[in-house]
């Protein structure tokens, strides 16, 4: 069996509708007191608001042409992780999950950050020295501890 463009791109609007709906109610879980419109939980809200809107958008372009049959739906899966494209996408979005859900919460955002960005750089970049790319990533999360920290007086933990 082969993946109808149609299905695939179906199945696609269908992850990204999850992944934004389960991020959306993560949002709630940012712990902070006082009103949403004040707390860091403000652009988290509106990012995942807004991957909702266009992944449904996308959802229902592809659907309305036609769904792929339930019976049809382990096999297409399973073609899906096959191709490569996908998994590197699978992977990208389990990375920013424990970098999300994991990283943040235990060890804090700067220092999970240092981590994401040297991670992101030794694997997906033209393979820099590692110690550049440490270099660049404690650069960077300066940069984001100036800009938040310093200039914005938010606590990113």
């Amino acid at each position: 069996m082969s993946i109808k463009n149609n299905e695939k791109e179906t199945l696609i609007g269908l992850g990204m509708l999850l992944i934004s709906v389960f991020f959306f109610i993560s949002v709630f879980f940012i712990t902070d007191k006082g009103d949403i419109f004040i707390s860091p939980r403000l652009v988290p809200f509106i990012v995942t608001s807004f991957m909702i809107l266009l992944s449904l958008l996308y959802f229902i372009k592809h659907a309305v042409k036609g769904f792929p049959k339930f019976s049809d739906f382990k096999e297409t899966i399973s073609l899906c992780f096959k191709k490569t494209d996908f998994k590197s996408t699978f992977w990208s979005i389990v990375i920013v999950a424990i970098y999300i859900f994991i990283g943040i919460p235990i060890i804090g955002f700067y220092v999970s950050s240092v981590g994401l960005i040297s991670f992101i750089l030794i694997k997906y970049s033209r393979k820099p020295h590692p110690a550049w790319a440490v270099l660049i990533s404690i650069i960077t999360s300066g940069v984001f501890y100036l800009i938040f920290g310093m200039i914005l007086h938010l606590s990113l933990r």
